[in-house]
Order: structure tokens, then C-alpha cells, then sequence
């Protein structure tokens, strides 16, 4: 593959345009990693950058440079919410890795000749679909396919950690191991101690700011943020550790919201759709179907005589799962029979849950309409209430009115505080962590990393029991284990 700049102008103009785009240079680990992207004749080039090293920082101006040498910049991730910011901090045309295959992946031709590819938060995918992902970029001449990460982070939910095994294969990989994100000295400290996995040091340093709260943390969480300003509110998030706290906080901070007047008093009762998050193998195994969920087929299944859209489990018995649909039609679908290569999103599975909204509420997308620009992880505004539709104020500014029967307001959900693998790339000044170290496999030594590494200058974490928390942390990486590591011993990662 040809450099997009020779090696001896690449410092010079990454820097002079790191002052045009930001107003300043790039500190030497991420100098080091923008002239690695933009001078390798390797298509393939890693970037292994620890929490807060400020990769977007980095990716930015080599985005303007290899546009500038006429290549095609496209930037990929596998969450809406990292596309979102990841088009937000560098610029660039930016989508949905899921999008991006199914567009390319079986439709030969020219279009992607000496593009780049930039894929952010890379140690979230799996085995299946970096593999087709790399072998789209050979078949279309990809130029360069930059996966920028961090093997320490939180991993794919499917098979695999493809990103660390790269790093470990030994290929063009460039280090970025500065935070930059840590504003404070004692953050600094508590960013290094989680970034090195080291649970009793963070436990140590944060023990100032620890409430223990057995049973009332999502309340305790709940009057902290209440007892702050409009303004500080808005430069402070709220991380819990799983599903069930953040919606214990959310509905806790609501009600204290609509006791201080803060919400509309009518109330729109709503019964939305909360998605049940299934690996590709759980998808073909029978007992994740139970009575009264809602499984959703984006194209029908003709072998089996299932039509696609939704339909609601209502009974389970020796393999097959008994569909009905509107109208009362009854289907026959065996899971187990799902084809190995059917597409991601070819199957859904969800849960009904009651919702209860009222004006001023802060919601979030579960969903995506993309024809409307409503964005999965995306949040909005709830500014109005009518007995035929709800009026939203979405991220990016649009009044939106959505007709009671709209699929979209089955889709949404309370947005106080974000469940640790939305918050992955998400960043605030003050942050209050909530972990309950009963939600077992959850707590992790990767989930403290993630949820204290989103904070700039200070974070309070409110806990069940610290001890017992900093206990099952340590005891559970939260790492992912690789075909090649059981095979046998390989080159030691990048640090």
C-alpha cells in the first residue's frame, strides 16, 4: 500500500494542521500515532491508546490530511453513540460498522479504491465481524483500515477480542499510553490505578469519595445530583453498572424531579419495548423465549413459515417457540434452526415495560429510525403531552411530534443515568458511579476501569458494600480469553 504522506513532512504537517483544526499540537504519543496511520504501507495499522489519551484529538487533523490527499475518509464503530461522536470530534462521514457491511460486503465494485477506514473503539468487535470487516476492505482495495482502541476496555459481546489479538500478531500498532483526560491530580492518580487494573489502589484512592448505601443507592444517587445546579447537573453524569441500577436511579431521580416541581404533572403512561441483549448463539437456543416476549424479525423466515415484525411468545415446548401475531395468528419458529450466517439484526428479542413520562423528562432512543434521524443511545427532550401524541425536542435541536401508535415510542427510556457499555467513549467533568456488587458477573475489574475513567476532575462512587465490591472486581478481569491464548503463548501486547 503506498503512505498517504512521506514519512520525512508527516510530523510537520500533522502538527501544523492540529493547530488549524484545534488551536494546538499533539502531545508525542499522539504525534507518534497520527504519523504511523498516515506514513505505514501497511494496510492494516492499530492504535492502542489508553482511556482518555485523546485518540479523537489525534484522529483529527490525520482525517484532514489524507482528505486533503484526495482519500476517501470513512469513519466506522459499532454503537450509534460512538458513530455520532466520532463524525462530532473529527469530522468525518461516519456509520454504523453494520451499515457499512451490508452496503459493501456482497456488492463488488470500485467505490471504496484507496479509501480509509477509521474504526473507533475497536476492541468492541467480534471475531465475525472484524473478519468481514478486513475482508471487505481487501476486496473494495482499501487503501487503510485504522482500528483505534483499547484492549483493556470493555470487549465484544459476541465470540472473540480480534482487536487484542492484532495488537498481539504483531502488526503496525502505534501507542498512545498519556491520559489527557484527567484534569486534577487526584483523577490522574484514580485514571492510572483503574487503567493498570489495579482495584485495591482505585478503591484506596476513592475511599474519601465512597458512600456506602446497601439497599438505597439509586436514592442516595438520586438526592446527590438533585442537590446540584442546573449547571453542574449538566457537567455531571451518572454511570451505574448494569441495567437494573439504572433504572432504579432513573425512576429515583424522576420522582424527586416531579416532587420538585421540575416535571409536568400529567403523565403519559407509556409501555415501551426494553431489548433483551442475546449473543448470536443465545438467538438459536429455545429457553431465551419465554411467554409474553416480544420477538421482532427484520425478514421473514420462509423455511419455517415465520413472516417478519413482531410477533409475542406465547408458549415454548420441545424446541419450538409458539409466535403470535396481531390478529391472533398463531406461528411455529425453531431457534435452533436460525442459519449460522444470517445477518446481525435478523432476529430481536425484547421485553414490555411500563413507563411512566411527564414533560421535561429526559429520554433516550432505544431504537433507531434513521429516515427521522432518531439515533439509538441519542437523547431527547419530552416538551409536550396530548392525548393523541407526545412532542419531543431531539439532540439536535428538532421539535418532533410522534403520533400515539408511532413505533418509536415503544423505543424509548428515562436518560438520568447510562449503564456502563453506553458509557463507553461518553465523557464528563464530575461524574457519581453507582455499583452494586451483587449484580455478580458484572462487576468487573474492565467495568471500574470504564466507569472511572469517564470522569475529568472528580467522581463520588456510591456502593452496596466497598469491600465486597473491591473483592469480586479483583476476582473478575472482565478480559476475554482468545482461541490463540488457549492454543499457546504469543507476543506480549502493547502497554
Amino acid at each position: 500500500m503506498p503512505a498517504i504522506v512521506a514519512p520525512g513532512d508527516a510530523e510537520t504537517r500533522v502538527q501544523q494542521m492540529a493547530v488549524e483544526a484545534m488551536g494546538r499540537k499533539l502531545n508525542k504519543g499522539q504525534l507518534a500515532a497520527a504519523t504511523t496511520i498516515l506514513t505505514t504501507r501497511d494496510r492494516v495499522v492499530a492504535v492502542q491508546g489508553v482511556a482518555g489519551a485523546g485518540k479523537s484529538s489525534m484522529l483529527k487533523p490525520v482525517v484532514r490530511i489524507a482528505q486533503g490527499e484526495g482519500r476517501q475518509v470513512i469513519g466506522l464503530a459499532i454503537q450509534n453513540s460512538v458513530v455520532r461522536r466520532l463524525g462530532a470530534d473529527t469530522g468525518v462521514e461516519a456509520r454504523t460498522i453494520a451499515s457499512f457491511l451490508n452496503e459493501h460486503e456482497y456488492r463488488p465494485g470500485t467505490s471504496l479504491r484507496g479509501a480509509m477506514l477509521v474504526v473507533d473503539e475497536a476492541s468492541m468487535i467480534d471475531n465475525r465481524t472484524m473478519e468481514r470487516l478486513v475482508d471487505v476492505a481487501s476486496a473494495h482495495g482499501v487503501d487503510r483500515l485504522v482500528l483505534v482502541g483499547d484492549r483493556r476496555q470493555l470487549g465484544a459481546v459476541e465470540a472473540g477480542k480480534p482487536f487484542d489479538v492484532i495488537l498481539r500478531a504483531g502488526s503496525r500498532t502505534a501507542v498512545m499510553d498519556e491520559n489527557v483526560r484527567a484534569t486534577t491530580p487526584q483523577m490522574r492518580d484514580v485514571h492510572a490505578a483503574a487503567q493498570k487494573g489495579d482495584v485495591p489502589e482505585l478503591m484506596r484512592l476513592l475511599k474519601a469519595d465512597t458512600i456506602e448505601a446497601p439497599g438505597t443507592a439509586a436514592a442516595v444517587v438520586a438526592d446527590r445530583w438533585m442537590a446540584l445546579s442546573s449547571q453542574d447537573r449538566s457537567r455531571t453524569g451518572i454511570y451505574a453498572s448494569g441495567r437494573q441500577l439504572r433504572g432504579e436511579i432513573n425512576e429515583a431521580v424522576q420522582q424527586r424531579r416531579m416532587a420538585a416541581g421540575e416535571l409536568g404533572r400529567a403523565p403519559a403512561n407509556m409501555t415501551v419495548l426494553s431489548p433483551v441483549h442475546l449473543t448470536r448463539e443465545e438467538q438459536r437456543l429455545p429457553e431465551h423465549y419465554t411467554r409474553n416476549r416480544i420477538v421482532e424479525f427484520s425478514r421473514g423466515v420462509p423455511t419455517q413459515g415465520v413472516r417478519s415484525g413482531f410477533a409475542e411468545v406465547v408458549g415454548v415446548q420441545d424446541g419450538v417457540v409458539t409466535l403470535r401475531r396481531q390478529g391472533g395468528v398463531q406461528e411455529r419458529f425453531r431457534p435452533a434452526r436460525l442459519a449460522a450466517n444470517r445477518v446481525d439484526d435478523f432476529v430481536r428479542v425484547y421485553e414490555r415495560q411500563n413507563l411512566t413520562l411527564h414533560v421535561g423528562d429526559a429520554l433516550r432512543w432505544t431504537g433507531t429510525d434513521h429516515e427521522r434521524g432518531l439515533i439509538n443511545a441519542d437523547r431527547a427532550q419530552l416538551t409536550h403531552i396530548a392525548p393523541d401524541a407526545l412532542t419531543v425536542t431531539t439532540a439536535d435541536g428538532r421539535a418532533l411530534r410522534l403520533e400515539r401508535g408511532d413505533p418509536m415510542l415503544k423505543r424509548l427510556d428515562l436518560a438520568y443515568a447510562t449503564s456502563t457499555h453506553a458509557a463507553q467513549g461518553v465523557t464528563s467533568d464530575h461524574g457519581i458511579v453507582a455499583a452494586d456488587s451483587r449484580e455478580g458477573k458484572l462487576i468487573t475489574t474492565s467495568l471500574l476501569r470504564v466507569l472511572a475513567t469517564r470522569v475529568r476532575e472528580g467522581v463520588t462512587l456510591v456502593v452496596d458494600d466497598g469491600r465486597r465490591l473491591e473483592k469480586v472486581a479483583e476476582r473478575q478481569s472482565g478480559e476475554k480469553t482468545a482461541a490463540s491464548e488457549v492454543a499457546g503463548p504469543g507476543a506480549p501486547p502493547p502497554r
